[in-house]
């Protein structure tokens, strides 16, 4: 551009990234305040017993909860190099358990903080 102070883009570089597949077995596909995670719920009254009660369906929504935000680190581990995982590991995320990889430090790792 002509205009004093604004410059045009020479160049743009898109990446198709990398696919984090969580623990619900679906890919994520969204990612909020520091975290990845997959939208898609079961229904969960569907394959169940009418008799079923509150409690059970209570402790199976929450399982799926902490499922859709947990990512499947080896198959993530997989898709990244040594460089790519070294700076993910810096950064804050939730669902991502650096437990048992040579980027695991005290505060990236569920286990160690669990």
């Amino acid at each position: 551009m002509k205009e004093k102070g604004k410059r045009t883009i020479g160049k743009m570089l898109i990446d198709k990234g990398v696919s984090v597949m969580m623990q619900t077995g679906y890919m994520a596909n969204g990612y909020q305040n520091g975290n990845f995670f997959d939208n898609w719920y079961p229904d969960f009254l569907f394959n169940h017993s009418p008799n079923a009660d509150l409690t059970y369906f209570t402790k199976q929504i929450a399982e799926w909860e902490e499922k859709r935000k947990t990512a499947i680190m080896p198959a993530l581990l997989q898709q990244l190099s040594d460089e790519q995982a070294e700076i993910l590991s810096g950064c804050c995320i939730d669902g991502l358990d650096w437990t048992g990889t040579k980027w695991a430090n005290e505060w990236n790792c569920k286990k160690m903080n669990a």
